[in-house]
This record gives C-alpha cells, sequence and structure tokens, in this order.
C-alpha cells in the first residue's frame, strides 16, 4: 500500500508519465508519420488536385529547348577526300518548349494520356547574332538517305536518280544552305505532283514506302521533310501509365504505348528486351528514392528504354538532391555482349566503310524507328569511339555540357533540374546505286556526320521551389516535435520515477 499522500501522487504521476510516454510514442513512431506522409503522398499521386497532377497535366513553366547546328566549312574539299569536315558548332537557337497532356482518362490506379510540345523561338534568350532565317552549310539529309536506302535495299529503278532527285527537290546537291526554321520546324515542301515527271513520281513512292518519320505526308501526294517538325504536329502516342494510388513508388511507371507492351522496332521479336515497353515516363518520379537506385526511362522518339545511374548527392540552391547521368552503356550492347548478339543491332545502316554495321560503339542506328539511315549519340560524340571523333575535325566533348543530366529532390522525388541531350548524325561516304558508284560521292571523305543536337532543360521556377521548400520544411518540424514530445515524455517518467523512488524508501 502506498503510505502517503505523496507517494500516492508520485505513483499517480508516474502512472500518468508512462500513458504519455506510451502515447507520445505512438505518435511519433505512428501518427505524426502517418500524417505527414498521408498530406505528403497525396499532393504527389497523380489525382486531381494534387500538385503532383498539377505539374503532370501540363508543366506550369516553359522549358528550354536549345538547339546547335554543324555547319561544314570546308564542302569541296570534304567531297573530294583531301580533307576531313571541319566543322563550326553555331548555336544555341533558343525555344520555349510548353508540353502538356491531352485525352487524360483514369481507371483506378492507371492513368492513359497523349503528350504534346509546342515550340516558340525565344528572341530575348538567343544571341542577337543568330536567327531562325539564318542558312547552315552542310549535307543535304534528304539526298544522303534515299543513297543509302537505295544501296541498302539494292533496289535498281528505272530511272537516272540523279534527275529524279531534281524534279522532286527544288536544291538536290549533296550540299544544302539549310534555313534554321524550315529544317527545324517549318519544313522543306518536295514531291509536289504538279511539279513532278514519271522519273520523280516513282522516287516519290520510295519515299512513301520508307515511311520516314521526320517526313509529313500529304494527302495529294506531296511531303514536307523536317527534323522536328513531328513533335510539335503530333503527339508522340497514347501512354497508359500508374497513377501512384495502390503504390506510390509506381508512379509514372509506362506499363503501355499505343497499347502495346513490346514494339517490333528492333530484331528478336516481341520477347527481346530492346522490344519491351518499360520505363517510366521522364518527368515523374516516386518519394523515398535510396541512394545508388537506378531508373529506366521511357523515350518513344528513340524507340527504346534509357537508364540514369546515381552519380553522387548534391544541392539546388538549398535543396539537397540525389544527382543523375545517363548511363555511358547508353548506345553500347550489354556488359559481357557482343555488338552482333545485341537486340539493338540493326544492321539497317551501313558504317564508314560501306559494310553492314551494328555501330553499338557509342552510337545507334534508328532506322528501324525514324525510317530513315540516322544514328543517335550524345553530344560530339561524348562516350563514343574514338575513330568517329578522328573522321571530322572540331568537336571536343565535355561531360559537364554534353552528357544528360538529373538532379531529383530525393525525399520528394521531385526533378529540380535536368537536361536531356541528344545528336543526330547521318553516315558520309562513297555510295552505289544498282552496284555502280554515284559519282559525286566518289572520292567523299568518310565520316559519321553530326547534323545537330539539342538540349532539353528543365529548371524548377521560384514557385515550385518555395513549395518544396516549405514542405520539406514542415516535414523537419515534424520530426523534430516527434523527438521533443518523446524526450519530454521521458524526462517526466524519469523525474516522477525518481520521486517515487525516493518518497517510498524515506517513507515520506
Amino acid at each position: 500500500m502506498l503510505k502517503t499522500r505523496k507517494q500516492r501522487c508520485t505513483f499517480i504521476t508516474s502512472v500518468v508519465a508512462v500513458v504519455l510516454l506510451f502515447v507520445t510514442l505512438l505518435l511519433a513512431t505512428y501518427g505524426i508519420p502517418t500524417i505527414v506522409t498521408d498530406v505528403m503522398e497525396s499532393n504527389l499521386r497523380l489525382e486531381d488536385g494534387s500538385m503532383a497532377w498539377d505539374v503532370f497535366e501540363e508543366v506550369p513553366f516553359p522549358l528550354d529547348f536549345k538547339i546547335y547546328f554543324f555547319e561544314v566549312e570546308n564542302t569541296d574539299k570534304m567531297l573530294t577526300g583531301e580533307e576531313a569536315p571541319k566543322l563550326r558548332e553555331i548555336g544555341p537557337y533558343v525555344y520555349n518548349e510548353r508540353r502538356y497532356k491531352t485525352g487524360i482518362k483514369l481507371d483506378g490506379d492507371l492513368v492513359e494520356y497523349r503528350q504534346r510540345q509546342d515550340f516558340s523561338f525565344d528572341r530575348e534568350r538567343t544571341d542577337d547574332s543568330l536567327t531562325p532565317d539564318d542558312k547552315i552549310t552542310t549535307i543535304n539529309p534528304l539526298v544522303w538517305g534515299i543513297y543509302q536506302y537505295m544501296e541498302s535495299t539494292g533496289m535498281k529503278l528505272p530511272l537516272d536518280l540523279k534527275s529524279a532527285l531534281s524534279q522532286i527537290l527544288d536544291e538536290s546537291e549533296l550540299i544544302q544552305k539549310l534555313v534554321v526554321k524550315d529544317i527545324l520546324f517549318g519544313g522543306i515542301p518536295f514531291c509536289d505532283p504538279a511539279k513532278t515527271k514519271w522519273e520523280g513520281k516513282l522516287l516519290c513512292l520510295v519515299f512513301m514506302f520508307m515511311n520516314v518519320k521526320v517526313v509529313e505526308y500529304k494527302d495529294d501526294g506531296s511531303m514536307i521533310y523536317s527534323l522536328l517538325r513531328f513533335k510539335s504536329e503530333t503527339d508522340d502516342g497514347l501512354y497508359v501509365a500508374k497513377r501512384g494510388i495502390d503504390d506510390i513508388s509506381q508512379i509514372g511507371k509506362i506499363m503501355s504505348w499505343n497499347g502495346l507492351t513490346s514494339v517490333d522496332f528492333w530484331p528478336g521479336g516481341e520477347e527481346a528486351s530492346c522490344n519491351k515497353v518499360e520505363g517510366r515516363d521522364i518527368s515523374i518520379y516516386p518519394p523515398y528514392i535510396k541512394k545508388g537506385e537506378t531508373f529506366k526511362l521511357y523515350a518513344s522518339d528513340m524507340c527504346r528504354t534509357a537508364e540514369i545511374i546515381f552519380d553522387g548527392e548534391g544541392t539546388y540552391k538549398d535543396l539537397d538532391t540525389y544527382d543523375y547521368v545517363v548511363n555511358k552503356r547508353l548506345f553500347y550492347p550489354e556488359d559481357g555482349e557482343k555488338a552482333e548478339d545485341s537486340c539493338y543491332c540493326a544492321k539497317k545502316t551501313r558504317g564508314m566503310d560501306g559494310e553492314e554495321s551494328c555501330f553499338l560503339d557509342g552510337a545507334l542506328d534508328v532506322q528501324t524507328c525514324f525510317g530513315m539511315p540516322a544514328l543517335l549519340s550524345l553530344p560530339h560524340f561524348l562516350y563514343a569511339d574514338k575513330k568517329y571523333l578522328d573522321a571530322v575535325e572540331n568537336l571536343k566533348p565535355d561531360i559537364e555540357k554534353h552528357n544528360l543530366v538529373m538532379r531529383l529532390q530525393p525525399l520528394l522525388g521531385f526533378p529540380v533540374v535536368g537536361n536531356r541531350r541528344i545528336q543526330m548524325n547521318m553516315v558520309v561516304r562513297p555510295m552505289l546505286y544498282g552496284g555502280e558508284m554515284i559519282e559525286e560521292t566518289a572520292k567523299v571523305s568518310r565520316s559519321l556526320l553530326p547534323l545537330m543536337w539539342f538540349d532539353e532543360g528543365i529548371e524548377l521556377n521560384n514557385y515550385y521551389y518555395d513549395l518544396l521548400d516549405v514542405a520539406l520544411y514542415v516535414m523537419k518540424v515534424a520530426d523534430i516535435i516527434k523527438w521533443v514530445l518523446v524526450g519530454l515524455a521521458a524526462i517526466m517518467l524519469l523525474i516522477s520515477g525518481s520521486f517515487y523512488i525516493y518518497f517510498w524508501r524515506t517513507g515520506r
């Protein structure tokens, strides 16, 4: 029995302290974290009204889209084989990119959507010396493309190829002065039925058969060619992705593209890993990112999945970040795999030596994706085989300038700054038509010639930076309050217990 009132009071206080400690521990380990997590995740799931939904529906600030061209300064000596192409980088031509979703439909934990992009030239952020009306001296992509296609298929048409090209193109020489606005988005018209004779019409049928991604086919049989018009004129397919309702870690995971879980762009059929539609939307990442975690991203404009890997910790303003870069093996076979065994070995575009090539040494043959003999690489052949750099002059690969980078806030999974960089190239070499040398290409210097590269950049604006900063601050304060409550309860229990023991022993 408790002999004195002080002992009884001390005992009651100790019991209350134990109860408070239990309640506080419950709040600290379950209550507060659950409340904070629920509030945070409700803003990260793809639900109407959430912060993530607002960004998903339309990126609320323009992205930077910077374009750099490569002008060939010594075209005459390149064509005669006297010199390797001397390149001069021109740019950047800065465009504002608006990225938004259309056709959004919800189905439980899935969201269906199409993604659109609009581009507008940014006069203020482009150097005064550069305008969309500038002319860039380089190879004529259409001419070289049709030469390579005809050679690789072994096709011999009953026509004079050069004469047919002159009918369908206003400029049909190997070298052309390309107008920036035309080659990017405006388009270069060709195959006008009113101007084309039977030879040209036959060659236009070949173009229709090629189904080139960067060519727009008109109902009257005419066509428009541009490198990026397809990005602004059409969406990039029908996506189905996870909303993160059932499992927040699955948010942004792409489940299908155009109703398919596998495509047929690459050899090996539906079961080939290269043809699997997997990865996530490049703009959506899960919260609670673990250090060292990697991500696969599905890029429909490359017809494949790309992997980004952890590259260390960093900061953006006052936000902690995990920094990611593209896997330097992106345009190589898997580790331990021979190039010819890779399912990315398309063997559609021939190499600089004129032989069938897998490339996959820092360059990716995307003819099966684009419909024309083009290759993708990182800008300035970063991480690519030295032979590509040696075949041209004035390229200087730089990891800081030319690598794909993404900086993510790991707790919330929000991208705060990122740059996606890709270079477009074409093989330049002597070409055959019907087994005979095309005379005007006979002496040309062999190279994988860069045409242009683009830098698609995103940087969090001040409004969303402040939102993230406040959210992280609230989470830190909640964590501090949790441990303060635990500490206070422990101190209260320690003090009341000490008094209880003291009064018990002294009998007071």
